[in-house]
């Protein structure tokens, strides 16, 4: 473990890097992710178009990902796309909230000029000149694909950006590190069980635990070097990595799943404990990791505590099962499915429905359980080639995926059909009365999101792996 002065000095050169805490950016290329999902300020399809849609992507750092500040020497940027060379603007120079955030040749208007402030977490607010409000992340969506407006400041993580510096490059690890980077499971000394995200939670702050090894890619982790020595350790399942609540130094804090954003609570050092086992130790804290109160069930908090050098302190790293080829189901339902049907959860038995039975366009899907109204019904109205149209009984909307998007997690919702390929779903028999629902243009399976019990959890797409919580049984309504 490393010195407590040691340690500050590499937090601060960490500072060094991502914060200017002059309260402002230096000139130069940086990608801009969003506090709120993680996501990366991207273009449209990486589009050179003027009045291309400025979004968020996965941060996979594209050129089109990456934007060149330069200081108007006012405390106001302009912030020019590399790949096209357009400058971020806000559309048609509008002062409403929701105005939409696109990209075009520079032209020196206040709507394409923009005060970047920098606040004490090393997050910044990115806000028009003309109508002096912040840019954010359109409704709060957390998926790819999701679209940038401006609104008044509400302070809220969807209006904060982290600027990664661009061109700085990968880590590699440490010669001397107990372990090489790659996908493990993580064992508890104790209690022998394995940290997990609660329930295959996708979402961000899910609670992570420890249960009995089932071995899947909610109990899978990608330990990724950064700098220095320290670690990333993203889920495989979500994609989101392992944090400190609130980035609190205390005993006690608890330890959660974040998208990544470059920050210490979210870093680890990897360490030697000997027979096996290494601690897992916070950047930002000093202090490791420790299953609390030496629980032996399934669901038992992880925390951080001062060192002990006890066994619930000690960890072993066991390579994560090979996943092999995509899991496939059985054959196609296409053409056979006639009538009204309920669609009932394998996992946990609840049904799909609309939120609050509304029917309104893009409003978002759950399952509930049986209720014997109209919004749990579905007919499935045959497209040809394969696939089926499904229409809600209650609204006459059909199922879609959210923003047409390829992404895992994305939310599944109703809307009026435009015959777009993600309306489209191919239906496959997967055994035992049950199917999966794959969409026509990502060949993602509608699945609920997560292994919750309770009623009201989302539906999203994700790939499918056989998952209990992507398959469903077809009820027929007579």
């Amino acid at each position: 473990m490393a010195s407590p002065t040691r340690q500050a000095l590499r937090l601060l050169s960490v500072a060094a890097v991502l914060c200017h805490c002059a309260g402002a950016p230096a000139n130069g290329g940086y990608y801009v992710l969003n506090k709120f999902s993680g996501k990366a300020m991207d273009i449209s399809d990486a589009s050179t178009d003027e009045a291309a849609n400025v979004e968020v992507a996965e941060f996979d750092k594209y050129p089109s990902q990456e934007w060149t500040f330069t200081s108007l020497n006012d405390g106001y940027f302009k912030i020019v796309n590399v790949n096209s060379g357009h400058a971020l603007e806000v559309d048609r120079a509008s002062e409403l909230n929701g105005a939409n955030v696109i990209q075009n040749p520079y032209t020196d208007s206040p709507n394409q000029q923009f005060l970047v402030e920098e606040d004490a977490d090393g997050f910044v607010t990115i806000q028009s000149r003309h109508a002096g409000k912040p840019i954010q992340i359109y409704g709060w969506k957390m998926y790819g694909g999701a679209s940038i407006g401006q609104w008044s400041k509400t302070n809220g993580p969807h209006q904060a950006w982290k600027l990664v510096p661009a061109g700085t490059p990968d880590a590699v690890a440490d010669p001397a590190a107990p372990i090489e980077p790659g996908v493990f499971l993580i064992g508890n000394k104790y209690s022998g069980k394995y940290v997990e995200v609660e329930y295959g939670s996708t979402d961000r702050q899910a609670d992570v635990e420890v249960s009995e090894g089932t071995f899947g890619p909610h109990q899978q982790w990608r330990f990724t070097p950064v700098d220095n020595g320290f670690w990333k350790i993203e889920n495989v399942n979500s994609g989101h990595v392992l944090q400190v609540e609130d980035g609190s130094e205390e005993d006690g804090a608890n330890i959660i799943q974040y998208p990544y954003l470059f920050m210490p609570h979210q870093e680890f050092a990897v360490t030697d404990a000997g027979d096996g086992y290494v601690t897992i130790t916070n950047r930002q804290s000093s202090k490791p990791i420790e299953l609390y109160a030496w629980a032996t069930y399934d669901g038992a908090d992880l925390r951080q505590f001062a060192s002990s050098g006890q066994a619930n302190q000690q960890w072993r790293l066991v390579d994560a099962p090979p996943t092999g080829p995509p899991i496939t189901a059985g054959p196609s339902l296409a053409g056979t499915l006639t009538g009204k049907y309920s669609l009932g959860n394998k996992y946990n038995g609840n049904y799909l429905d609309v939120f609050n039975q509304s029917s309104l366009p893009a409003e978002r899907l759950q399952v509930n359980a049986a209720n014997l109204l109209y919004s749990q019904v579905w007919t499935f109205e045959d497209v040809g080639d394969g696939y089926y149209k499904i229409v809600n009984g209650n609204s006459l909307l059909v199922l879609e995926v959210a923003a047409q998007s390829y992404y895992d997690g994305v939310p599944i919702q109703q809307n009026t059909y435009n015959q777009a390929p993600s309306q489209q779903f191919e239906v496959l028999d997967t055994g035992d009365g049950y199917v999966s629902i794959h969409a026509r243009h990502s060949g993602k399976a509608v699945g609920m999101d997560g292994f919750s019990l309770d009623t009201g959890a989302s539906v999203t797409q994700y790939e499918y792996i056989g998952g209990i919580n992507q398959q469903w049984r077809l009820v027929k309504v007579l």
